[in-house]
């Protein structure tokens, strides 16, 4: 079966768009298939292949590739297998095994590894284990154990760390319990509990703690209720309603935010609905609607919205359709495609992006490799991956 292709678009300065050259795209470009995970660091891009294999490029003055050395790599060069999940920011890398134990790269100087010291390290470290999610800030890192506690480390000169000072950490140090999702920014960062209620903490110059007004928070303060999903910028951020409605704030110089201005907001404000997923970066945006198309607002001097020319946008712009994953650098995006899985009952059809049929199979879904049926006749995915009916019969695979 045909598997996500990875796509990439950007300033490529030091190989960060994994092309084999230092050449910028101002579209998106073909890196190569197979992948199932990626995450972009500000220089650096780490991406995981479906089978959990690791691979990194991009810049690694700081180690932040894990390769056991400081040279950049122009391609995506293979580090280890066995992961499951991976985040990147600033120059350090954090990185899950499949049995929950956390591994942290890169630059230490305010104690962001979780290492208990502040040196630099040029290869997968291990910090301890039982961690579910994971989200590496510019100079800081959360993550969640998978009782839902959250826990903190690294720069916490705004208060970005939760924990009601402005103490820098170098050990994972415990925030609060009864958290479902994290979102770390350049020095702001945004959770969400369990019941869907939204906090926020850290920097807030340009309001993008979402709470009405500019001073920073050293705790996470209590923002609204109903919300589904989070992304955090440089200086602004993104949240999703469950009903999909997007909303936004902070930072617009560049129209980061979606709204068709230049004006920073400081509450959450509403950009339009219908959106699926989001990534911010330091001064651009990209979201999915839930049909697979890809959108993308804010700074493109280097070609990073994909849209083929490098003029900023102010609104989110469509790119193209059938992606499953986005990431945003500091200056470049990396996508992946999606998977459909057809339904034309009791015919079922695997199709790429680019609608070609992979696997035919009738009244037995599971013998598509990583797709299956339960009892109740619903369609399921190993390793889990987002489902989402599209209608007529046609099921997105994320």
């Amino acid at each position: 079966m045909a598997t996500p292709k990875l796509y990439s678009c950007g300033l490529n300065a030091t190989g960060q768009l994994g092309l084999n050259n230092n050449i910028s795209r101002d579209e998106f470009t073909l890196v190569s298939d197979g992948w199932n995970t990626i995450a972009a660091g500000s220089f650096h891009s780490l991406a995981l292949k479906t089978n959990g294999d690791l691979y990194s490029c991009g810049f690694n003055i700081q180690g932040q590739l894990g390769l056991n050395d400081n040279v950049d790599r122009k391609e995506f060069i293979f580090v280890s297998t066995g992961w499951s999940a991976i985040s990147a920011r600033g120059y350090h890398s954090l990185a899950l095994k499949t049995n929950g134990d956390l591994y942290s790269c890169g630059w230490n100087a305010s104690g962001q590894l979780g290492l208990n010291d502040n040196v630099d390290r040029d290869e997968f470290t291990f910090v301890s284990g039982g961690w579910n999610v994971i989200s590496a800030g510019w100079f800081f890192s959360l993550a969640l154990k998978t009782n839902g506690d959250l826990y903190s480390c690294g720069l916490n000169a705004t208060g970005q760390l939760g924990l009601n000072d402005n103490v820098d950490r170098d050990e994972l140090t415990f925030v609060g319990s009864g958290w479902d999702a994290i979102a770390a920014g350049e020095r702001h960062s945004l959770a969400l509990k369990t019941n869907g209620d939204l906090y926020s903490c850290g920097f807030n110059i340009q309001g993008q703690l979402g709470l009405n007004d500019n001073v920073d928070r050293d705790g996470f303060t209590f923002i609204g209720s109903g919300w589904d999903a989070i992304a955090a910028g440089g200086n602004h951020s993104f949240a999703l309603k469950t009903n999909g409605d997007l909303y936004s704030c902070g930072w617009n110089a560049t129209g980061q935010l979606g709204l068709n201005d230049n004006v920073d907001r400081d509450e959450l404000t509403f950009v339009s609905s219908g959106w699926d997923a989001i990534a911010a970066s330091t001064r651009h945006s990209l979201a999915l609607k839930p049909n697979g198309d890809l959108y993308s607002c804010g700074l493109n001097f280097q070609g990073q919205l994909g849209l083929n020319d490098n003029v900023d946008r102010k609104e989110f712009t469509l790119v193209s359709n059938n992606w499953g994953t986005v990431a945003a650098g500091a200056f470049h995006s990396l996508a992946l495609t999606a998977l459909r899985v057809r339904r034309d009952n009791p015919v079922y059809e695997v199709a790429d992006d680019a609608g070609n049929i992979h696997a035919t199979v009738v009244n037995d879904v599971s013998a598509i490799p990583g797709v299956d049926e339960n009892a109740d006749g619903i369609i399921e995915i190993s390793p889990p991956r987002i489902v989402t009916n599209l209608g007529d019969g046609v099921l997105l695979v994320e």
